[in-house]
């Protein structure tokens, strides 16, 4: 089976500066690859591409059989990729339930029953609870999303995520400003994701790229400095040079 997920020398410079520099990935369905590199090395910059929220400069990106190139966000959506973003997208005065269920209608026909009362549409109240407790928030489907702690708050982003049924899932720092215990516990219910779903993840806490990836690519500097195994990129000098000049000595 080919590449779920394929760019080709990609390439984005804002002006005279250069954000990314051919990038070229192939990632294979069901994979799980992590994006490491130090702040600035293009990581964010990458997702935005791929996702459609900016436009490449130079080079490709193909989701499955289709050309994805300079497509708008919400049309890459409709071919089967989701992401979540280092910062929350939540409708904070609805409840965990309610915030899923609307990911689940903007995926089906549901969105044009514009006159069937919402608790009518008893199977996606069915599926948004079996989404919540996929992602630890079973019993928490009534809570404001306001009221959730900022740990359960990136589980239910990863939730609204999943409603799409993506081919392809987009975590942009899952475990950004976590707890130690939240982080554990966001590490393994991603590890726990069938393999249906290809999961590509850009994180900087390297117990959890170990605990999650199949594979790494390093960027530095808009540019591809490794790509392999975890054991391959953790033998590997240049991204312990690279990490050792970026103050992580510890996780090479």
């Amino acid at each position: 089976m080919g590449a779920v997920l394929v760019t080709e020398r990609l390439g984005r410079r804002f002006g005279g500066i250069v954000a990314l520099r051919d990038v070229s990935l192939e990632i294979a369905p069901g994979e799980r690859r992590a994006i490491i590199g130090p702040n600035g090395a293009g990581k964010t910059t990458l997702f935005n591409v791929i996702s459609g929220e900016l436009r490449p400069t130079s080079g490709e990106v193909r989701l499955g059989d289709h050309a994805v190139t300079g497509l708008p966000a919400h049309r890459i959506a409709r071919l089967g990729l989701a992401r979540t973003f280092q910062r929350n997208n939540l409708l904070l005065r609805l409840t965990a339930l309610e915030n899923v269920r609307l990911a689940l209608q903007a995926r089906t026909d549901d969105t044009r029953k514009v006159f069937t009362p919402v608790v009518r549409l008893t199977h996606l109240r069915d599926e948004a609870r079996a989404l919540l407790a996929r992602m630890g928030l079973d019993g928490r489907d009534g809570v404001p999303a306001r009221a959730l702690s900022y740990g359960e708050q990136r589980q239910l982003e990863v939730a609204l995520a999943l409603a799409a049924r993506p081919q392809v899932l987009l975590l942009d720092e899952p475990t950004s400003g976590m707890s130690p215990a939240e982080t554990a516990r966001m590490t393994a219910l991603l590890s726990r994701l069938e393999r249906d779903q290809t999961v590509v993840v850009i994180e900087h806490d390297m117990d959890v790229v170990f605990a999650l990836a199949d594979r790494i690519t390093v960027l530095h500097l808009g540019e591809v400095l490794a790509s392999g195994t975890p054991e391959a990129v953790r033998a590997d000098a240049r991204v312990q040079d690279i990490y050792l000049g970026a103050g992580t000595p510890e996780h090479p």
